[in-house]
């Protein structure tokens, strides 16, 4: 596939917050925009929940949707609510909810934590591109993307999750089989 990646290195909390990437991004899609070829949204972890966060807010003031998502880990609920989570946080190697809690809040400044600007999975999801989800099964963001997922479907949008047995966070981006596997799987559905 012959594509133009744009990788926006968007203000990252404590010294940001949602609030001061939300402009960068509309510029850098700005930007994007002028090639007048399909625009994918990819996203992994906070840049995921970014990812799917940002294209709610582009629906919501009516701009053009990208043509695709493809959300890896993505974190989608920066309260880390759910009580299933706790099971996950057993298995998982990388991630604490004590830190993601504390770092959403950053994240969240003067905004409340489940503002959809802020927690992707509290906005409404209708009317979202065809969207793509990996994650681990061994991460924290299992309930949150599993939520997620059944959002969409529930309203319409063409959604597809793939888990990565027994693996990771953003498992996707390591050099094995499972995650070749990913990728390629993210290459077809970029098709």
């Amino acid at each position: 596939m012959n594509a133009k990646v744009y990788l926006p290195l968007y203000p990252l909390a404590p010294q940001a917050t949602c609030r001061d990437a939300y402009p960068f991004l509309d510029a850098a899609y700005a930007e994007a925009l002028k090639e007048d070829k399909p625009v994918y949204l990819m996203g992994d972890s906070a840049g995921g929940g970014l990812a799917l966060a940002f294209a709610e807010h582009l629906r919501d003031k009516g701009d053009r949707l990208p043509k695709k998502m493809i959300l890896l880990s993505p974190w989608v609920d920066v309260t880390m609510s759910d009580p299933a989570i706790a099971t996950y946080e057993k298995k998982d190697m990388m991630l604490s909810c004590y830190g993601l809690i504390e770092l959403g809040k950053l994240w969240a400044g003067d905004l409340d934590a489940k503002d959809p600007l802020v927690s992707p999975l509290y906005g409404d999801v209708k009317s979202l591109p065809p969207t793509m989800i990996l994650t681990g099964t061994d991460e924290v963001m299992v309930p949150d993307n599993t939520t997620l997922y059944h959002q969409m479907r529930e309203a319409g949008v063409e959604c597809t999750l793939i888990f990565g047995e027994g693996l990771w966070h953003v498992f996707v981006q390591d050099e094995f089989p499972e995650a070749l596997t990913a990728r390629e799987k993210i290459t077809d559905f970029c098709q």
